[in-house]
Formats: structure tokens, sequence, C-alpha cells
């Protein structure tokens, strides 16, 4: 929604939709809140600890014992800390710091990409991401989140290390507006960019969503602004996402299935002109995805999600392997398991093979990686068979791209 970058650092807002969350409105609207909207917690009902990410996808933390040299500089005197690593493969570490009445303090979160996380608790035993720290630079760069103090999912400001900064507004408990504020040298500020939120009423949930998205500009600093562009959404009465149209540009339509709140469909369009439509169809452990040409792509899962196979109309496929808790891979990329039983998870959900795509049907008249054309009702190849003279193939038309005369059998 707002993005803005120095030689220095990058400072964006953006939000974030998720059909799964459609009936939740923290303040965004139903199904949406902001990339900063990131929770952590305690699990009591498993004893694990956990963060929620502003898609929604939710991760878990097993006892570290090995710790981390970076999170440990973090604890004050008179403290502890004790370590915890995501189980999804990721890398990332959690801190959890409790001072000397054995009292948690604090939260911190460092990813494989050297960033830290920082949460602060302000109601319910939930702790709010507060602050980004990135230490890859050769001086630490912050981007600070400053939230409301009795409703903290609202967030009023984000500011990056120059003094930049985003200020946030809201009117009915709805965000109305975000404003990027860039300091000046002389420590004044200039606004840039405004985007402006209005909302429709979802009568099956009584509540309401975001539709249209009003982005203005202001590049001169005066106080005149000038919409550059909008966004509208539409939805159906259970806040499904219908419809995301940017003004003078591309759309999108999605339709579901009637069971389980799938997508069945996603058409693109380019203005006015639909290009594209993609038809979704579900079996179990497996996805298959069909443009309006009828070629479709099938997607195989394993027990976890993982991608194992793929496999496309014409044969051509390509398959991958995952490592989990109790699997490694040695130097020549052989797979062995963990005799101990101990669980590694740094290894869990590990991509470690991913084969070349290989053609699985030989057929020198439909070949996929080569003869393929936009063709309306074939592929381009005429096929002429004479049993008493001769049978040869060739191209109905001549194409650039595999010259005059293919060829001749």
């Amino acid at each position: 929604d707002i993005s803005f970058s120095t030689s220095k650092q990058s400072l964006g807002f953006s939000m974030v939709y998720n059909s799964y969350q459609r009936s939740t409105n923290i303040g965004y609207g139903l199904g949406w809140q902001t990339n900063y909207n990131m929770i952590a917690g305690y699990d009591s009902s498993i004893g694990l600890y956990y963060s929620v990410d502003a898609t929604g996808s939710k991760e878990y933390y097993h006892s570290y014992a090995e710790g981390s040299k970076i999170l440990s500089s973090l604890i004050p005197d008179g403290s502890t800390g004790s370590y915890y690593l995501a189980e999804d493969g990721s890398g990332r570490i959690l801190l959890i710091i409790e001072n000397s009445s054995s009292v948690v303090t604090g939260y911190y979160i460092l990813t494989a990409d050297y960033k830290i996380y920082a949460f602060e608790t302000l109601s319910n035993l939930i702790w709010y991401l507060t602050s980004i720290v990135d230490i890859t630079s050769e001086s630490i760069l912050t981007i600070t989140i400053s939230r409301n103090a009795s409703n903290p999912n609202r967030i009023e400001q984000i500011t990056d290390s120059s003094g930049n900064k985003i200020v946030i507004t809201y009117s009915s408990n709805r965000i109305y507006s975000a404003i990027l504020y860039v300091m000046q040298d002389d420590e004044s500020f200039v606004t840039t960019e405004k985007t402006i939120y209005s909302y429709t009423y979802i009568a099956g949930l009584s509540d309401f969503a975001p539709n249209y998205v009003y982005y203005y500009k202001n590049m001169d600093g005066n106080t005149t602004w000038t919409l550059d562009k909008y966004v509208n959404y539409s939805y159906d009465s259970y806040a499904r996402m219908l419809q995301a149209y940017q003004s003078g540009a591309s759309k999108v339509v999605y339709t579901y299935d009637t069971t389980k709140n799938r997508v069945s469909t996603i058409s693109s369009y380019y203005s006015s002109s639909l290009f594209q439509t993609l038809t979704y169809t579900y079996s179990f452990r497996f996805t298959t995805i069909t443009n309006q040409d009828g070629d479709f792509v099938t997607n195989k899962f394993d027990d976890y999600g993982h991608t194992v196979n793929i496999i496309d109309k014409y044969g051509v496929t390509q398959t991958y392997t995952y490592l989990n808790l109790f699997k490694n891979v040695g130097e020549n990329n052989e797979i062995t398991t963990l005799l101990d039983g101990t669980p590694n998870y740094n290894n869990n959900h590990k991509l470690v093979v991913q084969s070349d795509a290989q053609t699985t049907s030989i057929n020198p008249l439909i070949n996929p990686g080569f003869e393929y054309d936009l063709a309306s009702n074939d592929d381009g190849w005429a096929l002429i068979k004479d049993y008493l003279v001769y049978s040869s193939a060739s191209r109905t038309q001549t194409y650039s791209q595999v010259g005059d005369y293919s060829i001749v059998l």
C-alpha cells in the first residue's frame, strides 16, 4: 500500500487478506491485517511456544540447547534466557527472557537472514511485534512498530532508523488512512504518499470489509494530493473475495466450491479483456490446475503437504524429495535415518533433491519442449498417411522459431 526506499533502508506498509480469517476483524476489515500484525505466545494445551505471522501461518518452537550468541547479548544482568528452535526447518530461534522472579519479560526471534523480531506484551499474555532489527548492514537498522495501548492489534505508526514514518488513522474502529512522512535535513516532514480505505457491509457476518483503496501521490511536497490509482475489492455474503480490480489495469476474479470454501477458478483480465482462466480440481493428495485451452498441471503431495511430483498434460514430470525430523543428508545427497531418534528441526521440510523436467512419453510429432505453439485446435503438425506410397509429417504453417521446414518422415 505504501513503499519508500533509500540507499540506507526500506520502509513499507501492506495489507494482507486471508480467506481463512474472513470472519475476523481486528481493525482492518474482515479477513484483513497488515504485514506487521505478527504475534507470539505460549500454548499451554500442548506446552509449546508459537508465533503467528501476517498470513495466519502458525509455527511452534521446541527447546534448543545450542542457543544463540547473537540473542544472548539481549539478556539483561540478573535475567535468564531459554532458547527454542522453529519446527518448520526455517532455522528461526526464539529467545524467552525471564527475570529473577521467573516472570517473562521478553520475546525475541532471530531469523536465518539475521533479522531480530522483538515482541512486547500488552494484553492477554499475547506478545505483539514492536520492532524489526536488521544486523547485517554496517549500521544496525530498525523498524519500530507503535501500537494502540488498549487495542494492540491496531498499529498507529511505523518508523525507520532515519525518522521516516507511516502514520495510520482509524475511524469507526477500522483503518481509514496511511500517510508517509519523509524526514528532511532540518528534521521537518514532507508527506508524499497517502492511502485511503472505504468499506462495504457484509450481511452474512454483520461486519465490514474494505471495498475501495485509493492511492494518492504528492511528490512535490505541497498540500495538493493527486489520485494515482485505486483498487476495488468485492466479496460474497461470507466475506470471500470475488474480485480484485486495479483501475485501468488488471482484474482477478475468483469462484469457490460449495463445500470447503476452496478456490474453484481464477480468471485474469487486463482492463475488460479476459486472457486466462485457471480451474482447480482437488483430490486426495493431488490438485490439478487446468487453463482455458485444456492444458493442465497436476501437483501431487505427501502426508506433510510437500509437492513431491508435478506432471503436465504432455507427460513432462518433475520430482522432489524432502527431509523430515529424523532424516539427514550426506555429502553425496544420500539420505540416512538419525539412529538415536533425536529430532533435527533444522532439517524438517528441507528440499534436498529436485529432478530435471523429463518427458515420460516420447512422441516425435507432439514434443512440448520444441514444437508446441498456440494453434487453436492442434499443435501445428499434420499427419499424412498413405500406406501404399509413404507417410509423412509436416507443419501446416511456417514458424520462425523452428525454421521453414521442421521435419519430414
